[in-house]
């Protein structure tokens, strides 16, 4: 016997009807074969087709589909405010950092209250889940035979190769300190991947800004440094405009899903309707000696 995945109506009313189970075959043309029963479909405009099939077609149920829409929206409503609010800047989760318990290492000695300077590295930890780690050293003590003379391009080096040999995550945020030979500082930060998803670049600025206007002398540097990385901490913690904007985006992403789906509900319960509304059924099972044409 002919196998077939489905067949449907042709002209008004619409709709399609799918086998049951396999070997069974539905047609929706006017051949009859063995087995077959034949189904006359009254359509919308009261014009009767009829069509053969082995399995007893089955109304569409309207209201399991009324339930299994409004599940799926129900879903993206609930959904929605998750996503919305895990693109707003947030504390980096306790899993990202292996925490050391260590915040310093001053080998150029510029950290006169190093209990105060700790506490204050145990509060920037506290509030963005990233744990510090402040290095400071001389430039005689910078490994000028490895890197080269020390300026940005060689100190970035440097710190990149120290961060990766401290720290076995990304939840880190490093802060390299030189004490050139003139008294002048020169120093740069290397965060890791997560801790860059939330000190962005307008919450170093901060920092930047604040040290490069405050930390001048050695004598200083201690509370420059710490209430600079506290303040970047607070900034990277701000809801700017640019988080607004995303929260924005990722609803109206959300909204134009529901709406699509909502749609997409309202053309299939539509078309169960009908099926339903015009489908008059009138069986008659067809065997081998109603003499088919094949």
């Amino acid at each position: 016997m002919p196998g077939s995945h489905g067949g449907g109506f042709s002209g008004g009313g619409g709709g399609s009807f799918s086998s049951g189970s396999k070997g069974s075959t539905t047609f929706s043309t006017r051949k009859s074969f063995p087995g077959a029963t034949h189904y006359v479909f009254i359509n919308s405009h009261g014009v009767s087709q009829g069509f053969y099939s082995s399995v007893t077609p089955k109304r569409q149920s309207t209201k399991a589909r009324i339930a299994i829409f409004s599940v799926i929206v129900l879903a993206i409503m609930i959904f929605a405010p998750f996503a919305a609010n895990a693109s707003l800047p947030s504390k980096i989760p306790a899993s990202y950092c292996e925490a050391t318990g260590v915040y310093l290492k001053d080998g150029a000695e510029i950290i006169a209250d190093k209990e105060a300077f700790n506490q204050s590295m145990k509060e920037f930890y506290d509030k963005t889940g990233a744990e510090p780690y402040v290095y400071t050293l001389k430039e005689t003590d910078f490994p000028d035979k490895v890197y080269g003379s020390v300026n940005k391009n060689s100190l970035e080096d440097y710190a990149y190769d120290k961060y990766l040999d401290i720290f076995n995550d990304e939840g880190h945020y490093m802060l390299i300190i030189v004490l050139l030979n003139d008294g002048t500082f020169l120093w740069l930060d290397m965060a890791g991947n997560d801790t860059m998803g939330l000190i962005d670049d307008e919450a170093f600025d901060v920092l930047k800004t604040n040290m490069v206007a405050n930390l001048r002398l050695p004598e200083d540097s201690g509370a420059v440094i710490s209430s600079s990385m506290l303040k970047m901490a607070d900034a990277s913690l701000v809801v700017t405009r640019g988080d607004k904007i995303g929260v924005i985006a990722i609803y109206a992403i959300f909204l134009a899903v529901i709406i699509a789906v909502i749609c997409a509900a309202v053309g299939s319960i539509r078309q169960a309707k009908i099926i339903n509304d015009y489908c008059d059924y009138q069986q008659r099972t067809f065997t081998k000696t109603d003499g088919f044409e094949f």
